[in-house]
């Protein structure tokens, strides 16, 4: 007998649809809003996917994250590794093999966002992060709760086309903790075999 498939499993299947379409039609473009030096300050939308990472490279990966540890921790935290420009794009490279990488590439794309100061410029990418991530059936849709998209709605709204910097922060706080619980331990696990049962922290 066949068991019905739930919501969130359509979600997840019209998610992967979507963005195996745009890999085709984009496969040897990227989209970059803002450029920088690092790649977790940059807008990274619709970027090409990519597989996991060879074993030797995990290994190499798994050397570099025991290096971002702090005092007697095992593994680094998902706050570090978003700040570190080599642990980033590791991470990065991760979620795109599983599909996911709009939450990372949403989370990097606020951080840029709030380091704008230009208003006019800051309120073309508040339209594009917009547009991209938060829009119902948005190609890289993220998963937050109903109030947040609601609150953000409202602020651009209510800004008239002038957005604070802040707009997206309660958005990008709970894709953080998204990836906290759930993508960034099997990253750690994937890459850190050795201390798989040790303790993740923020």
């Amino acid at each position: 007998m066949k068991i019905p498939a739930t919501k969130n499993n359509w979600q997840t299947l019209v998610r992967v649809f979507k963005r195996s379409v745009i890999r085709i039609r984009n496969k040897s473009n990227s989209t970059s809003i803002v450029t920088t030096d690092k790649p977790q300050d940059a807008l990274t939308i619709a970027s090409p996917r990519t597989s996991h990472p060879a074993t030797e490279d995990r290994k190499e990966c798994a050397k570099y994250l025991c290096s971002l540890t702090n005092n007697n921790e095992l593994r680094p935290r998902l706050s570090t590794v978003l700040r570190d420009q080599r642990a980033h794009e590791a991470f990065r490279i991760f979620l795109k093999g599983e599909y996911s990488d709009e939450n990372i590439n949403f989370w990097s794309d606020v951080e840029s966002y709030k380091t704008l100061e230009d208003v006019e410029k800051r309120d073309q990418i508040a339209n594009t992060i917009f547009s991209t991530y938060l829009k119902t059936d948005a190609s890289f849709e993220i998963n937050i709760s109903h109030e947040t998209k609601a609150e953000i709605v409202q602020l651009m709204k209510a800004y008239d086309h002038i957005h604070t910097s802040t707009a997206f922060n309660r958005a990008q706080n709970e894709i953080f903790y998204l990836m906290e619980s759930d993508s960034f331990k099997r990253f750690l696990s994937s890459n850190m075999e050795s201390s798989i049962n040790a303790p993740i922290g923020g």
